[in-house]
């Protein structure tokens, strides 16, 4: 705990103290923050084993690192219609995804293969960043094979809310 207390008053100084416990939200905050920069960190493209030149220093490396991934927040069409996202309308459990998940947070939806979890979680998420109530998506899965084919969709997802 004394790590992310650290970490929090670093890229927040100016917050007032709180205690910092496993039910505080900024610590699934820091979670993902370290995912991301552990996987972007673990790239040999940008963070070769062998020392970097002096002239290109750790935050010269990470902001070409982000710059090249494509790390900055898109602009997204607004008003678009899940069916003008997906090509077809939702179903009931894709509907009852967009009617409860009304705010940023952790949500589990349970469906059987195949029912369009996914889509509805992207839809939600198109919905919570149009409103400005979210500003990104984050996906955690278990396998680089799950991990990878999610990119894919995400990338397609993207491509039609942010050209």
């Amino acid at each position: 705990m004394a790590a992310a207390r650290q970490i929090w008053e670093y890229f927040s100084p100016s917050t007032p103290h709180f205690q910092v416990d496993e039910s505080v939200p900024f610590l699934w905050w820091l979670a993902g923050l370290v995912s991301v920069a552990d996987w972007i960190g673990s790239d040999e493209r940008f963070f070769p084993p062998e020392r970097m030149p002096p002239a290109f220093g750790p935050e010269a490396a990470a902001r070409h690192a982000l710059a090249e991934i494509g790390f900055s927040p898109p602009v997204i069409i607004p008003n678009l219609a899940f069916d003008n996202i997906f090509g077809f309308p939702p179903n009931d459990m894709q509907s009852k995804a967009l009617e409860t998940i009304s705010g940023p947070g952790v949500y589990v939806i349970e469906a059987p293969m195949g029912m369009g979890k996914t889509e509805a979680a992207l839809g939600a998420a198109y919905q919570l960043m149009t409103s400005g109530k979210a500003n990104g998506i984050y996906f955690a899965l278990p396998t680089q094979a799950t991990s990878n084919r999610i990119h894919l969709r995400v990338n397609e997802f993207l491509g039609r809310i942010a050209p």
